[in-house]
């Protein structure tokens, strides 16, 4: 805990953005329906902020209905026009909309099987309260885009309907347009055919995986149309399960010392949020690693824990803001 002289004391509640804010609410009430077996399931929901022009993020709050099932909130924009294969986006949608009767449709990691998203735009983990975009920066939602949120439910008793709201500050302009990225190589190893595990019985299992610069670069090109030639690092949010007990991030630069870009020597589950920098990490060289180390107590178990999105298993994630120069 350090110099009790030096505490600060416990912050302040942010306040919850006003009406002059865009609410997106389910349309109607959704049951959460695990699998036999399971207490997680997931559900895709498509929102329409029907915006007549491109708008910029500043700031956003999810409001989920029934907070002690909800496991996490991903928000997308979805270009309905896009192709995505040998449909478009709208096709995919409506095609997953209709498999069955219930609201919205099944997901997992992603808006759902054919669909295209354009871009992550917000996330919701417990902890979340109202996340304040850095000043002069904002994420684009464009103008005839949908917003598809992707919702974690897990449920612990009997299921309660859900009718979660979402609520965004928009900006006609901002000076720095931002994007958000998502990685996570101890999830992604679950779809490479050899998934990473983490060994049972120890209290400091770490998982270590390095982001080059280069691939950021090549990623935020695929959604944006063009390469970046540098991005400035505005912050981060970290994500680990319950097993979680540290997470540590830097950015390693040539002939240059480790930046510390976050160290949580406590991870906590039920308290999650983004990271803003006052100052942005400056990514200018295509050989820049960013790297994470994620820390685990498996002391109680016999099994290999293997990565996912249900709470049995694991991730060990960072999602970038950064604004790129092009």
């Amino acid at each position: 805990p350090g110099d009790p002289a030096h505490d600060p004391g416990p912050p302040g509640v942010p306040p919850h953005l006003g009406n002059d804010s865009l609410s997106l609410t389910l349309g109607e009430p959704y049951t959460p329906n695990p699998a036999p077996g399971s207490q997680d399931d997931y559900r895709c929901f498509l929102l329409d902020p029907a915006l007549a022009t491109t708008q910029f993020i500043t700031a956003s709050e999810f409001l989920p209905e029934v907070r002690d099932q909800a496991h996490h909130i991903a928000m997308y924009t979805v270009d309905p026009a896009e192709q995505a294969g040998p449909r478009t986006n709208a096709e995919a949608m409506a095609a997953l909309d209709a498999a069955d009767p219930v609201p919205g449709w099944d997901c997992y990691g992603s808006p759902g099987d054919g669909v295209l998203p354009h871009g992550l735009v917000g996330v919701y983990a417990p902890g979340t309260t109202v996340t304040e975009m850095p000043p002069e920066t904002g994420l684009a939602l464009r103008a005839g885009d949908v917003v598809v949120v992707q919702i974690h439910y897990h449920v612990n008793g009997a299921p309660v309907a859900d009718q979660s709201t979402i609520k965004l500050r928009l900006a006609d302009h901002v000076a720095r347009p931002a994007v958000s990225v998502f990685r996570d190589a101890l999830l992604e190893s679950l779809f490479q055919g050899n998934p990473a595990t983490l060994d049972p019985g120890r209290t400091d299992v770490q998982f270590q995986w390095d982001l080059p610069a280069a691939e950021l670069f090549a990623q935020i090109a695929a959604s944006e149309g063009q390469t970046p030639t540098s991005l400035e690092l505005f912050g981060v949010a970290p994500h680990e399960h319950e097993l979680g007990t540290r997470f540590d991030f830097e950015v390693l630069a040539e002939n240059a010392p480790p930046v510390c870009g976050v160290e949580i020597r406590s991870w906590n589950f039920s308290w999650q949020r983004s990271y803003f920098y006052e100052q942005p990490i400056a990514i200018t060289d295509s050989s820049t690693k960013l790297r994470v180390t994620c820390t685990y107590d498996t002391s109680e178990l016999t099994e290999p824990v293997y990565p996912g999105h249900d709470e049995g298993a694991e991730m060990c994630s960072l999602i970038v803001y950064a604004v790129p120069s092009f």
